[in-house]
């Protein structure tokens, strides 16, 4: 059905034309004629179905036909949840009203009150509030309600999740009871009914499918992973595939959106926490981030859950599966929006398989196992030991050279960093490379099944010690009278010196103590001192060192010690 068929005025049409809406979508042809009779509309629907838009441009549509423009008070009150759908709405409502007359304004929480004080202070026809905010500048005397026309409660069902009962009942108190009230919700529970018979009078009742029956164009699955850390790991996997061009990663906690989100910044994503914390400039900033495809991935908590509107969302992955079934449905609407193709994966854990059968008793589908992505290029891949050869998973080894293998060579496979050795490799013992071109020696050991690997042994094994006392045994079994030999101490002959620097050196360097080789340390001192001619006071020092004041004293002026 085109819109031109609802006789809308002539502003409306042309802002539809330009955001090329053409045909109106289920809701809005069973919505626009009933509000524009002025009836009370109770309607189920999900976002992502035009419903904005429902209810939006026949109420826009009334209040330019109004000829009565000035006055204080809002026209129009439409009350939401949260603050992100507030904002979208007011979005909405303010791309169908430019180039009108028409006045609009939002009060949230989050941001300061004065420059919302002042445009409440001013003719106001539209005002879109969440329920906090405004019974703040209520109990100020700060908005007037007493004129409203219309009044429109959004997402009735996340109300009354969030108990936001009594702060409605508040609000309704303050409109006049001849208004005209519209109730959209994304169900209809017993408590939605309820509070449709208290404020709704005498409602026409629109039901479309239920909201699970919309989500076709969604492929669903889900991933078995028992512990947070499997989780993580899978997440990681899953933002490494190519098609995942944006996501938003739904989470249980304010904290852990917040740990997930830089964990996922230091895997090499760009991404982003939103949650109820949040200033709500910096919420906005953050969703601005994401249309202008600066952010690639968003942790949120249930907060952004309705209202996010994001064009180009691929995917939607629940980290944390949802307490209630019915978010389930409106966290995955976040993708798949306009009839695009989307994609919602989610972790079960055993102790979530409960809500996983709750979700599916409450779509009434059963959600597949997916398969699970292979391993990116964060993992690190074993390299075998011989090109061609695949070591077992355990084995004992066999040596074929006694003297050069040892016993733990053969199943280590890591440096004293933890990074993987590989064939030739040339390093020291903090894996660094040696200049010098060391390589260790080869050796080789013959696995259970006969097949003989070889290794590359690191300059410093930590076995060595194992090795030579080996080597040592047999030595003594082949031969005992040479291994003895070759064990006896040597010693070291002394250098060819004059006679006069051996005299000089045998008092102190050949006592051997301490003492003596301080005493030594000394005398060499005084007469080298003596011999280049210093005039400063020595600085004792029993490793033999000194230091002339005189000298230094000396040089600070440009001149040099006399020879």
């Amino acid at each position: 059905m085109n819109f031109k068929q609802f006789d809308l005025h002539r502003h409306i049409l042309q802002a539809c034309s330009k955001q090329g809406f053409e045909k109106a979508t289920p809701i809005q042809q069973k919505a626009i004629p009933e509000i524009i009779a002025g009836k009370d509309l109770m309607a189920c629907a999900q976002t992502g179905t035009g419903k904005t838009g429902a209810f939006t441009l026949p109420l826009l549509h009334k209040l330019l036909h109004d000829t009565n423009n000035v006055q204080k008070g809002p026209k129009v009150v439409i009350l939401s949840p949260t603050r992100e759908l507030a904002e979208q709405i007011l979005v909405s409502v303010r791309a169908f009203t430019k180039g009108t007359q028409l006045k609009t304004g939002m009060v949230v929480g989050g941001v300061g009150y004065g420059p919302q004080i002042k445009m409440l202070s001013k003719p106001l026809d539209v005002l879109v509030a969440t329920p906090g905010r405004l019974i703040d500048h209520m109990g100020e005397n700060r908005v007037d309600l007493s004129k409203v026309q219309t009044f429109v409660l959004d997402e009735a069902d996340r109300m009354l999740d969030m108990g936001f009962v009594k702060p409605v009942e508040t609000i309704c108190e303050t409109m006049p009871y001849s208004r005209q009230t519209l109730l959209f919700s994304a169900t209809f529970s017993p408590g939605v009914e309820r509070l449709a018979k208290r404020f709704l009078k005498d409602p026409e009742v629109i039901k479309l499918a239920q909201s699970h029956s919309e989500h076709k164009n969604i492929t669903q699955s889900l991933f078995s992973a028992d512990s947070r850390e499997q989780k993580k790991a899978l997440l990681r996997d899953l933002l490494a595939d190519s098609s995942v061009w944006q996501a938003v990663v739904f989470i249980k906690t304010k904290h852990q959106a917040d740990k997930i989100a830089k964990e996922i910044q230091d895997w090499g994503h760009r991404s982003a926490s939103l949650h109820g914390d949040l200033r709500q400039s910096k919420r906005r900033r953050v969703i601005e981030l994401m249309h202008e495809n600066k952010v690639k991935v968003l942790v949120a908590t249930d907060v952004a859950a309705r209202g996010l509107d994001i064009k180009d969302l691929s995917h939607v992955i629940n980290f944390d599966l949802p307490q209630v079934a019915e978010d389930y449905v409106h966290r995955i609407g976040r993708t798949g929006r306009a009839g695009a193709e989307g994609v919602a994966y989610s972790m079960v854990s055993r102790s979530e398989r409960g809500l996983l059968h709750a979700i599916e008793k409450f779509t009434g589908r059963k959600i597949e196992v997916g398969e699970k992505p292979g391993p990116s290029s964060h993992a690190p891949k074993v390299q075998p030991t011989k090109k061609g050869a695949k070591a077992p998973k355990s084995f004992t080894p066999k040596f074929t050279d006694s003297a050069e293998s040892g016993e733990e060579q053969s199943t280590k496979r890591f440096d004293k960093k933890g990074g993987f050795k590989k064939d030739g490799f040339k390093g020291n013992s903090k894996g660094g490379f040696k200049k010098d071109g060391f390589k260790g020696k080869k050796s080789s050991f013959r696995s259970n099944d006969g097949e003989t690997l070889s290794v590359q042994a690191s300059a410093k094994p930590s076995n060595q010690k194992k090795v030579k006392h080996h080597a040592e045994l047999q030595a003594l079994i082949e031969d005992p009278k040479a291994a003895l030999e070759s064990q006896m101490p040597k010693r070291k002959k002394p250098k060819n010196l004059p006679s006069n620097k051996k005299k000089r050196m045998g008092a102190g360097s050949s006592a051997g103590t301490p003492k003596g080789s301080a005493k030594g340390g000394k005398k060499m001192a005084s007469r080298f001192a003596k011999s280049k001619g210093f005039k400063g006071k020595k600085a004792a020092n029993t490793s033999g060192k000194f230091a002339s004041k005189g000298a230094n004293k000396n040089r600070s002026r440009g001149s040099r010690p006399s020879a």
